[in-house]
């Protein structure tokens, strides 16, 4: 994105405190008002839609009133930028500080500026508490932040800018939930249904019953076999101790849970170790194998995988890993690896997966019990063409979402500090007095 309607600063912005530009706000609630609760990147949100929420008996009147083009700070994340603008007059809880701008300043502008790093960065100092999850932000002390402050028009300008960029970026973000949805389900019938020979998703088992059989997996197409993982088709094993800290002359990077990302390796932090003859030949990974992360406090996180696959090898893969190592004449790794990712797969791991001291644990029975179904080679490798056709889409608008997220973090640093100014021509001067 240009940064059109922009020019170098004469001079620097002038400084001021919130005092001077935000006053505090103790009205109490009034009925029929909606309810809504803070949450962090999205502001104020109706209240049912907060994960993070708790019940409450309090009453509308017992809530505290937000109007719209107020702002609300959640005083205990407000060093995090925990803050919303209301679009319309709303109730909050009476835990949370409400601002009101004064003296011409934009409210939108004002949500910015209030959630801009640096200027979170001084709310955090000025919070007061033992640990980061006790921090407050009294206002007394949100009044004593130092911020610099263009003009109000060019306030509202820069408040459009933004907003056009937050536009995109939500839109992109609604994209790639919709691209994610629809991959999912698409999985589901290619799991179940598969490709046949025409290049054709197979009609339904209801639609054509006869060519589909039962199987442990369900119906599948009678073309397919089913198997457990471990029924003498792969090799699954669990990973050496992963070292306490790198070593620095260590030769051998050892892969460990955070270098699997998004079904990808990720080779941006390795540790090392020098590894023994036996340990590479034991622990060691090679083209085509798949690394599951077998332990994690999240349970949808465990089982997750990613495929060893263009690599400088050797490389070592970390005990709370597992390794499986397939048979590449019967089924292939990026097929495997795909339908970990199906609904089917991620459910049987889930219910396998046992509890301790607040992690999920896979073990290699759990693993080799699993149910996978076979089509031949041929029939798999159109599975995942299509699957890989999905994924790059989806790549795809990661990548601009990204590239999105970066251009407006620099807009946000030109703007709000007044390296780059916006240009108020004197139309907007009129229109916005």
């Amino acid at each position: 994105m240009s940064k059109q309607g922009t020019e170098a600063p004469d001079q620097p912005m002038p400084g001021k405190a919130l005092k001077e530009l935000f006053g505090q706000s103790h009205d109490r609630g009034r009925a029929g008002l909606p309810v809504m609760s803070l949450s962090m990147g999205r502001g104020l949100v109706p209240r049912n839609q907060d994960e993070r929420r708790v019940e409450t008996n309090l009453s509308d009147e017992q809530h505290r009133l937000v109007r719209a083009g107020e702002l609300a700070y959640n005083m205990m994340r407000m060093w995090q930028g925990v803050c919303g603008l209301a679009e319309e007059d709303c109730l909050i809880s009476p835990a949370y500080v409400v601002v009101r701008p004064l003296n011409g300043m934009d409210p939108k502008f004002s949500e910015y500026l209030l959630t801009y790093e640096e200027t979170v960065a001084q709310f955090k100092l000025l919070s007061f508490g033992v640990v980061d999850d006790r921090l407050r932000l009294y206002f007394k002390d949100f009044e004593r932040v130092r911020v610099r402050i263009p003009s109000p028009p060019a306030q509202r300008k820069i408040a459009r800018i933004l907003t056009t960029l937050d536009n995109l970026i939500e839109n992109t973000e609604a994209l790639i939930a919709k691209y994610q949805a629809i991959k999912q389900g698409m999985m589901h019938d290619l799991f179940s249904r598969g490709i046949d020979a025409h290049g054709q998703l197979r009609p339904s088992q209801a639609e054509a019953p006869d060519l589909y059989k039962q199987s442990e997996l369900g119906w599948i197409p009678k073309e397919w076999t089913s198997a457990r993982l471990g029924s003498g088709i792969t090799a699954i094993q669990y990973g050496t101790s992963a070292p306490s800290h790198s070593e620095a002359l260590g030769s051998c990077p050892v892969l460990r849970i955070p270098n699997i990302e998004q079904g990808q390796l990720q080779l941006n932090d390795l540790q090392y170790q020098t590894p023994s003859p036996f340990e590479i030949k034991c622990f060691g990974v090679s083209e085509g194998d798949i690394l599951v992360i077998r332990t994690n406090g999240n349970p949808k996180i465990v089982g997750t995988c990613a495929i060893v696959t263009g690599h400088e090898l050797p490389m070592l893969f970390a005990s709370y890993l597992i390794r499986i190592r397939l048979n590449g004449s019967l089924i292939a790794s990026s097929f495997l690896a795909s339908f970990f990712a199906t609904d089917r797969a991620r459910s049987f791991l889930e219910r396998r997966a046992t509890t301790s001291a607040g992690n999920y644990n896979l073990n290699t029975e759990s693993l080799r019990a699993m149910p996978i179904p076979f089509p031949s080679l041929t029939e798999q490798g159109r599975i995942c063409e299509v699957i890989g056709g999905a994924n790059r889409q989806l790549s795809l608008l990661n990548t601009d979402l990204g590239k999105l997220r970066i251009v407006k973090t620099g807009l946000m640093q030109d703007l709000l500090t007044g390296k780059v100014r916006v240009k108020v021509d004197e139309l907007e001067e009129v229109a916005d007095a």
